[in-house]
């Protein structure tokens, strides 16, 4: 289960530096 949590964690993570990101380039 841990490493389920861990894996949501990076996605959020790699959503959250995505959309910065994108916000830059706009």
């Amino acid at each position: 289960m841990q490493s389920n949590s861990t894996e949501i964690k990076v996605k959020a993570g790699n959503l959250l530096i995505k959309s910065s990101l994108a916000d830059k380039q706009y």
